[in-house]
This record gives structure tokens, sequence and C-alpha cells, in this order.
């Protein structure tokens, strides 16, 4: 079977690790050829290495070898389109996100063909007719979580036959050996975040977490690994609540592994989030975690097991007055209490700190969640499992049309 893949690569993130991950392990276990169309300027230089190893072609979709087909030309743009697509003659093409943007691949490949797989586009706001466009015309679609298929349901009345792929952890953030923490008992708790540094992640609340623990007298430290246009906002907030000394802005983090075993526990308090890779990547290196009930949070981190999980109950109001920045937030995120989509809210900071302290008030508990936290991140979240309910769905679409297995 030979799949085409519509993938924007001008970035290394979430869905390019995910992809590169996912062509190199199934051309290695599954009888595939992937070819790919990236939806972008150019595949980052840290991408081109694996993209070229496990790919039979690359092209770009609106490029040709030398030039990029300029807009004022759409023919040829779609021309361009529907020779690139014949060329990699597919048997199925599978939509990475870019809702909006996708269906001019629709257009090239034909809606029989195609499978939408959203990782977070049916949040974003925009392009609304072009959005209503691709979901009409593919009947099929792959989600990486409960709650992405519901926001396609809820949100745009998707009825087509959707197969829940929950995400995995890619194998290089596993650590060889996952071992359970020791209750830190003769140094300060450092408490992990791992996020980029914007609004929708919900940092300024951990920043607002940490002041409410010192207050509380709690010899804690807050430690970040990311980047984002929010940084200096940020770092006037933690000069002005007066926490310099306990928190640590450590940028761009390479070793993602090493900053995990660095931490205590991992507090993501995100105001949208269709997965959370994060958590589990915590979760394998023995941290709890401490985050929201939105979206698909829930589904990763079971409350009272490998972590605790918190109701966001404050209005985007008073996260303006708290420091965050709202007008970039999406009209609506998934409420898996009510199954429903609404507005977003917030978690409250001091709620947060009262569970931080109350973690580390009992060793007992502690040690079991840590230990719970590597069970749940390996047994559920394998990568193989994850690749193969995905293949599983595409094999099943090309052959009978559909990707559900009921």
């Amino acid at each position: 079977m030979r799949i085409l893949h519509y993938v924007s690569l001008g970035t290394v993130g979430g869905v390019e690790h995910q992809f590169a991950q996912f062509i190199h392990y199934t051309r290695r276990h599954y009888d595939v050829e992937h070819a790919v169309i990236a939806c972008s300027r150019r595949v980052h230089p840290h991408l081109v290495e694996d993209i070229t190893g496990d790919a039979v072609s690359v092209a770009f979709e609106k490029r040709t070898a030398r030039f990029k087909i300029p807009s004022w030309l759409p023919a040829a743009r779609v021309a361009h389109q529907r020779r690139i697509a014949r060329a990699a003659r597919p048997d199925v093409a599978l939509l990475w996100n870019r809702m909006g943007e996708n269906w001019r691949a629709v257009r090239a490949v034909g809606g029989g063909r195609c499978i939408y797989w959203d990782r977070g586009s049916s949040w974003l706001p925009g392009e609304e007719a072009e959005k209503r466009r691709l979901l009409s015309e593919v009947r099929c679609a792959l989600s990486n979580s409960h709650a992405s298929r519901r926001m396609l349901q809820l949100r745009w009345n998707f009825q087509g036959d959707i197969a829940l792929c929950l995400n995995a952890l890619r194998p290089n953030i596993v650590p060889a050996a996952s071992m359970a923490r020791v209750f830190p008992s003769d140094e300060p708790i450092r408490i992990g975040v791992a996020a980029r540094l914007e609004s929708i992640k919900g940092v300024v609340l951990a920043v607002h977490a940490i002041a409410a623990l010192q207050r509380r007298g709690l010899d804690a430290e807050l430690h970040v690994a990311g980047t984002g246009n929010d940084q200096s906002v940020i770092e006037q907030l933690i000069d002005r609540l007066g926490v310099q000394d306990h928190v640590v802005l450590h940028g761009l983090v390479r070793d993602m592994s090493a900053f995990y075993a660095s931490v205590h526990c991992l507090l993501h308090l995100a105001l949208r989030e269709p997965f959370g890779a994060v958590n589990v990547e915590a979760m394998v290196h023995g941290c709890p975690v401490i985050t929201s009930n939105v979206d698909g949070l829930p589904e990763v981190v079971t409350h009272g097991s490998s972590g605790i999980v918190l109701q966001p109950t404050l209005d985007l109001s008073v996260y303006r007055n708290l420091g965050g920045k709202t007008d970039k937030l999406p009209d609506y995120v998934y409420d898996p209490a009510s199954d429903n989509i609404r507005e977003p809210h917030i978690v409250d900071p001091e709620k947060a700190a009262v569970e931080i302290e109350r973690l580390f008030d009992d060793p007992v508990r502690y040690e079991r969640m840590s230990r719970q936290a590597v069970e749940e991140a390996r047994s559920r979240f394998d990568y193989s499992r994850h690749a193969d309910a995905v293949m599983d769905a595409v094999t099943r679409f090309n052959r009978e049309g559909r990707v559900s297995s009921g």
C-alpha cells in the first residue's frame, strides 16, 4: 500500500516529530511506502535526513523543484498539485491536521481516497468555509483523542466515520529503564513545566501557583522548559510577584529526558490541549502530573492514580487580571465533564498550589502516584500500539472505505 502524506514540515514540533516517527516505524513493520507532499516552504533541517530516509519521494505543495508558484496563478497551483498527486500514485492520502488548507489536497487527490487526521486543528478559529468544505468532502477521519473526535462532531458537525488512534510516546523519549521516584525529603520540591511560552499553555498560572506556595511556606522551585512569544510577559510577572529566586526559565531544552528526571512533578495547566504529550513524557519518567480537566488531558492522566486533574472554574476575565493574554485563544474547548464544548476557562492557581502541597505532604501517596504514572505511561501509550491502530484504520479504509472497526 502506498500512502501519500500532506504535512507541514517547516518547523520542529509535536506533529512533525510524530510524523517522522510514524513513517520510520511503519516502513519497517508494514508492507507500505510513504510519499510526502510538504505543505511548507521547506523541510526543516533537523528533519531532512529522517524524512528522506523513509519516504520514496518528497514534493512541495506550492513549489516546483526551483520556483514557488505564486498565489496569483491559482490554476498553475492546482495543476501542479494534481500532477504531483498523480505521480505519487497513492492508495490513501493522509491529511495531517491543517484542516482549512488541506481542502486543496482533497481537490487534487479526491475525497474518496483522503483521510483527515485531526491533531488539534479542529480547535483553531478561522478558515471556517474551507474547514467545512474539507469535512464535507472526506468521509473518514482519525483522531488522536476522544476529545478530538468530539470536537469534530460537536464543533464541526462531522458526520463521517472516525477512528480513535490515541497518541503515544515517541520511542526516543522513553528512558531505557523507567524508575519510580523516591519522595524528595531533604531538598526543595522542583515543579516542572514543559510548554511553549504562550497564553494557551497556562504558564502564567504556574507562576502564580509557585507564588502561592511561597506564601504557604513550602520550599518549592518552578523549572520551565520552553520558549515562546510570551516570555517577556512571564518574566515581568515573575518580577512583579517577587519569585525570581524560585523560578528558572531554562529556554529550549534539547534533552527533555534529563529535564523530566530533574523535577519531582509536572504542572500542566493548559487552557486547551487536544492530547497532552508532555504529560505522558513526564509520567514515563516517574513524575506525577497535575493538569487541567479540559480536552484530552484527562484521557492521559488518571485522577488520583497517575496524577491530579483539576477542573477549570475561572473565566477569562480572571486570566487577564492574572497577566494572561486572551486575544489568541480558541472560541471553544471540549469539556469532558459535560461532554460538550464551551469557551475556555482556567484552573484557579490557588487550588493548584493546595493540590501540590497535599501531594508533597504525603510521601506514601507521592511514591504510589510515581509508580502508577510509570506503569500507565508504558502500558497505555506504547508506540507500537498507536502505529498499529493507525495502520489498521488506514488498511481498512483502503479495502472497505471505512476506518472504524465497528
